[in-house]
């Protein structure tokens, strides 16, 4: 990995003060506070339940080149299994040629996939550089998120308006291994009482070139068990990790806030990579050796948060999000069309809208007793 970075900066910018947790008292740590696992932030030592932060300053640190290889490098109990549409997350054993036993969030909002995948988007995508942290909870959550969180949430929690970032930056980044470059441009800035945060990437991935790619198979000796290398193969194994369709990661996410009170965000993500382990094949178009498994997804979400005061002791939360996404898996099946082509989809391709409302009030009194109320409604098509 080979990072440049450039920042430019104002008189008045701040570099972001997070914390450092290793200088941190154990009391300290104690008053951390956590926001996954229950309808408000709450502290570490209070949260029912089993929650791994991973922060910023170890995201920056990570040789993992997406979300997936992150949390499973950072989270107990957690595996990931390379599978032909994209990676399979295991938490404490559950696992499943879906991710429909766990629960993907941002900022708190559901973006899970309800038709088919499950947690799907965001997951092998490589510039994490927009994530403030990240919150996963090991166990069951459906008491607090609903249906899905059999196995555990993940919740990305992203950079915020009104943080302490430089005014403006731009990163670039390449990985002569996996024939990748790309770069994001972050702009924050606040003025008056809007706060504004941008980000703003772009990655091109070839992949992995030649690769051993090792298949069970009883039937074979041990020296001819790769992808690739049988005595009859005539073409190379599938390059690792490369762009669907050569079709850039994008990602794109603006937060904006407004007073104290108001909070308006959306985020665009575009992926969608190599995985499995198979031989190319020939495009007689081109002639020349294609991947022709793919995955191709796509998410958009908008979400807007009002905060109204009621008191010096209680609150009431209005929320209200939309997301749209969409899933479609392609092989170079049928030679007469183009890979695009609807006719070389495979099994696979739909797309998911919903609509969620939520009300919650909450109230803590002098005595730390807390006590929230939530109400929530959802439409999905």
């Amino acid at each position: 990995m080979v990072p440049l970075s450039f920042v430019a900066k104002g008189e008045d910018d701040i570099v972001s003060n997070n914390y450092n947790f290793l200088d941190l008292s154990l009391e300290e740590l104690l008053n951390v506070k956590v926001s996954t696992g229950a309808l408000t932030e709450v502290l570490v030592k209070d949260s029912p339940s089993a929650i791994t932060v991973i922060r910023q300053d170890q995201i920056k640190i990570s040789p993992a080149k997406n979300l997936s290889s992150l949390i499973e490098q950072h989270v107990t109990g957690l595996i990931v299994m390379e599978h032909s549409e994209g990676n399979k997350i295991g938490i404490r054993g559950l696992i499943a040629a879906e991710n429909y036993k766990l629960l993907l969030l941002v900022n708190g909002k559901n973006i899970t996939n309800m038709v088919y995948e499950g947690a799907i988007l965001e997951l092998d995508q490589w510039d994490l550089d927009d994530i403030e942290k990240i919150e996963v909870v090991r166990g069951p959550g459906s008491v607090t998120y609903g249906t899905g969180a059999i196995a555990g949430v993940i919740n990305i929690i992203t950079k915020k308006a009104k943080g302490e970032y430089p005014k403006t930056s731009i990163n670039i980044t390449a990985n002569p291994s996996y024939r990748s470059k790309g770069g994001n441009l972050q702009y924050s800035e606040t003025i008056s009482d809007i706060g504004i945060y941008g980000f703003l990437s772009y990655r091109k991935t070839k992949g992995y070139e030649n690769p051993d790619y090792f298949v069970l198979n009883s039937t074979e000796t041990s020296d001819i068990r790769y992808v690739g290398k049988y005595p009859n193969d005539i073409s190379e194994p599938l390059d690792y990790l490369a762009d669907g369709l050569n079709r850039p990661q994008i990602k794109a996410h603006i937060d904006l806030s407004f007073s104290d009170n108001i909070n308006v965000w959306a985020r665009y993500t575009q992926s969608g990579q190599t995985h499995s382990f198979r031989a190319k094949k020939l495009n007689p178009v081109s002639n020349k050796l294609i991947n022709h498994r793919k995955v191709d997804i796509r998410g958009f979400i908008l979400s807007g948060d009002y905060l109204y005061e009621l008191g010096d002791s209680s609150h009431l939360k209005v929320s209200l999000s939309f997301d749209n996404q969409e899933y479609i898996r392609r092989d170079f099946q049928n030679n007469g069309y183009a890979e695009d082509h609807i006719n070389n989809v495979n099994n696979y391709a739909f797309s998911q809208q919903r609509l969620v409302g939520s009300i919650l009030y909450d109230y803590t009194n002098n005595t730390n007793t807390n006590m929230t109320l939530p109400t929530n409604k959802e439409e999905q098509r």
